[in-house]
């Protein structure tokens, strides 16, 4: 269930920005150009989960069961929540770890550093909505997603990853064309 907004904090503050009433898909405002994902099978791109309308196409880690994702997006979004679709058969991701605006993360750093979230997926999580912390991303220029392990398998897949949420104030939406 939704909290009911606006939240009243202790004191008798609100936060500082409710979640907007529009909530898009952020595809068209990630910048694909330097979109970064680390220990991914080089025969399934990255694009292959976070391009729209490609449910068929799948990314594979390579090596082991972690995956790296470093998102920059065109403009400053803010980031509501996210889908991960996968299925249920080891393959699918368990600890999952987020970042907003680190730059040029690696592993380690992702093993290392605090994330401003992180939570364990279960099965049931591979159709719905994660919802993030709001507060914690809504400023973002990029975002750094760390799936750290699965379900006992070899290697994660991922057949959908989807970022949802709306641009940020003050910036110039940038659509691109499908061509």
């Amino acid at each position: 269930m939704r909290p009911q907004f606006p939240i009243r904090m202790p004191g008798g503050m609100a936060p500082k920005e409710e979640p907007p009433a529009t909530i898009d898909n952020l595809d068209p405002m990630i910048d694909y150009a330097n979109l970064e994902c680390l220990n991914i099978d080089s025969s399934t791109p990255v694009t292959n989960a976070l391009k729209q309308n490609s449910d068929s196409l799948v990314i594979q880690s390579d090596t082991d069961p972690q995956i790296l994702f470093n998102i920059a997006f065109l403009n400053t979004v803010k980031v509501h929540h996210l889908k991960i679709k996968a299925k249920d058969d080891g393959t699918g991701p368990k600890k999952v770890k987020i970042f907003g605006n680190r730059i040029n993360m690696g592993f380690s750093d992702a093993e290392e550093q605090k994330a401003d979230q992180e939570f364990v997926l279960t099965p049931e999580n591979y159709s719905g909505d994660i919802e993030l912390k709001y507060v914690k991303f809504q400023r973002v220029d990029r975002i750094t997603i760390f799936i750290e392990d699965n379900y006992g398998a070899p290697k994660t897949v991922i057949q959908k990853l989807e970022l949802w949420g709306c641009a940020g104030k003050g910036t110039d939406v940038l659509f691109k064309l499908n061509e």
